[in-house]
């Protein structure tokens, strides 16, 4: 029997990441009879590493670690969310705060990590767009490797302000995030303080050490969606509502992402 190796990011957080691998790789073996291993990386730094040293077949990456191993892929699916295959960094506070962009001088925020588009690259571009600059206004950068753990930090205090993705740039698509990465806890105790443009969302990515006749089995369920369990299991994992192949347009734009 073929082994697979499928490798999330850390943003999920372990215990998360491992449990949605484990919702595919049940389904992989059961439809194809190919047993997939299950990995969650401890950072983006190790998300590429592993990957570029031939030690993943499967790759779900955020746009940044996923414009870097482009060229080790045969086929790459961006996640559909709200019928679009993007989404939005936000920077946000507690909801109880008073902080807002203009009052950031002195303050911490909390990072993803430095790979990371969403917690960190384009919270950045935004601080610049609204006149602050980000390597001088924090007093402290704490990077702290996951989406949750930002959440965590900035609940109980030890961060005034972090980056996170979001589905949707309004305040119900912050909401449905918070829930997602936070719990029903955390629910409604996030603002946002600015929201981005729309980037290309994170992608599933078959890489060329998997047997041709296992990827094309692979693509043709992630593009069949809930019509195959293979897909189903995707999707549910992923919380999307279908995936979508990239075309050659859409790889070469998100090559440029890198470039941030």
């Amino acid at each position: 029997m073929t082994a697979l190796k499928f490798v999330f990011p850390p943003s999920m957080g372990s215990a998360r990441g491992e449990a949605r691998v484990e919702l595919i790789g049940e389904s992989v073996r059961a439809e194809l009879g190919v047993k997939v291993t299950v990995a969650v990386a401890d950072s983006y730094e190790d998300l590429h590493d592993r990957t570029t040293m031939g030690d993943a077949d499967l790759v779900w990456a955020p746009p940044i670690v996923a414009s870097q191993l482009l060229p080790l892929a045969t086929d790459v699916f961006q996640a559909v969310r709200h019928g679009v295959s993007g989404y939005h960094a936000a920077i946000i506070t507690k909801r109880s705060s008073t902080v807002e962009l203009d009052s950031l001088q002195g303050r911490t925020v909390a990072w993803v990590g430095k790979s990371s588009l969403a917690g960190y690259r384009l919270p950045r571009q935004l601080l610049r767009e609204r006149g602050v600059d980000p390597d001088r206004v924090f007093d402290r950068e704490l990077f702290v490797g996951s989406y949750p753990e930002v959440l965590s930090m900035i609940a109980h205090g030890d961060a005034d302000v972090g980056g996170i993705c979001v589905n949707l740039p309004s305040d119900e698509g912050l909401e449905e995030t918070v829930y997602q990465y936070g719990g029903a806890a955390m629910r409604n105790k996030m603002r946002a303080l600015a929201i981005s443009e729309r980037v290309t969302a994170d992608c599933v990515m078959l890489l060329r050490s998997i047997p041709s006749s296992v990827a094309t089995a692979i693509g043709d369920a992630l593009t069949s969606a809930g019509r195959s369990r293979i897909g189903a299991a995707f999707t549910m994992a992923l919380e999307a509502e279908r995936f979508e192949r990239m075309d050659e347009a859409e790889r070469r734009a998100l090559e440029r992402l890198g470039h941030l």
